[in-house]
């Protein structure tokens, strides 16, 4: 019988939105000496749903460049290359709002 690989909750990732929107581009793959507990021979895939890591289908398929949301829970899939075994723990991606900018009267 094999180990699950270890894996952690790492901190919210934080992008700040340009405008009002509350989306913003996130690079998924800061986290992952975190995520993996700096094991190596994994690999890591990124997931919207629970259920996709489990299966897995649907990969995130840009995680270096990823349209997120403020509040946004992504799954991260580690699975160990040389026996197949696989944990899943998530990340949340917070966005935050730059200030208005008020062009001032000459």
């Amino acid at each position: 019988v094999n180990p699950l690989p270890l894996t952690a909750v790492p901190l919210p990732i934080f992008q700040c939105s340009n405008g009002a929107v509350t989306t913003a581009t996130f690079d998924l793959t800061v986290n992952e000496s975190v995520t993996t507990a700096g094991a190596t021979g994994m690999i890591v895939s990124y997931y919207n749903t629970l259920v996709d890591a489990q299966t897995p289908s649907s990969v995130i398929p840009t995680p270096l460049a990823y349209l997120g949301s403020d509040n946004e829970t992504v799954y991260v899939r580690v699975e160990d290359s040389a026996t197949g075994c696989y944990s899943v723990t998530t990340q949340l991606l917070r966005v935050t709002q730059g200030p208005v900018a008020i062009t001032p009267t000459p």
